[in-house]
C-alpha cells in the first residue's frame, strides 16, 4: 500500500512539473500583436526573464523595432514607489530583457515599443511571488 502511494505521488509530482508553463500575456500596442513570455509562473522576486514577441497586422514578425521596459510597483504606507527601467536586446527575431522585481507582490510592467517614427504602449501586471 505504501509502495502504491509513493508512486502515485511521484507521479503527480513529476506531472507537475511537465504541466509547468512560462506566464504568457498578449497585448496590443496600435497595430501590433505584442506576445509577452516570462519564464517564472508566477514571475518570481528576483531575476525573471521576459521574451517578447511583435507581429504586424498581417501576422509577420516584426524586428525592426526599439522596447524599452518600464517596470515598478505602487508607493504604499511607509514605503515609496518603486520604477525601474531595462532595455531589449533581440536574438533569433525576439526581444529579451530581464526584469528584477525586489518584492512580493503586483508589479505594472509596460513596454514602450519604438517603429517607424511611431510609438505604441501596452501595460500589464504581474503579481511576483
Amino acid at each position: 500500500m505504501k509502495k502504491a502511494l509513493l508512486l502515485v505521488l511521484i507521479s503527480l509530482f513529476f506531472a507537475g512539473l511537465v504541466e509547468a508553463r512560462d506566464y504568457i500575456v498578449e497585448k496590443k500596442a496600435g497595430d501590433l500583436t505584442v506576445t509577452i513570455r516570462i519564464d517564472r509562473n508566477p514571475p518570481v522576486v528576483g531575476s525573471n526573464n521576459l521574451e517578447i514577441t511583435l507581429k504586424d497586422a498581417t501576422g509577420r514578425e516584426v524586428t525592426d523595432a526599439n522596447i524599452v521596459v518600464d517596470y515598478g510597483m505602487s508607493g504604499m504606507p511607509g514605503m515609496p514607489a518603486m520604477n525601474y527601467r531595462t532595455g531589449t536586446q533581440l536574438q533569433n527575431g525576439k526581444f529579451g530583457a530581464t526584469v528584477k522585481l525586489s518584492m512580493a507582490g503586483p508589479w505594472t510592467v509596460t513596454l514602450k515599443i519604438s517603429r517607424q517614427g511611431k510609438t505604441a504602449t501596452t501595460r500589464f501586471t504581474v503579481d511576483a511571488r
